[in-house]
């Protein structure tokens, strides 16, 4: 992964949401210090590494962009759609 989200949680960060702009990019929000900090990730091959081990918040939302988009997150143990069903196509997969 691009981005050392190690050190960002070790400056204090907090995860606020995970925003899936389409299939090909993320955009991390972060409270750092009382200000937001967005972190834009580019999702190579339909998959990039979750962040659940650093914020166990990012369930919740990596689990909503895989069911919304098909991204997969690495490491993500309880990867699977919250509200559709696994066989539930949606527009926004590419």
């Amino acid at each position: 992964m691009l981005y050392d989200f190690k050190k960002l949680k070790e400056k204090g960060a907090r995860l606020a949401a995970i925003t899936a702009v389409n299939e090909k990019n993320l955009i991390y929000h972060f409270f750092l210090n009382g200000k937001l900090e967005n972190i834009k990730i580019k999702v190579r091959n339909n998959n990039t590494p979750s962040i659940t081990k650093l914020f166990p918040n990012a369930e919740f939302y990596e689990r909503e962009i895989f069911e919304t988009f098909g991204i997969r997150f690495r490491g993500n143990k309880n990867l699977k759609p919250l509200f559709l069903r696994e066989d539930v196509k949606t527009p926004m997969r590419g």
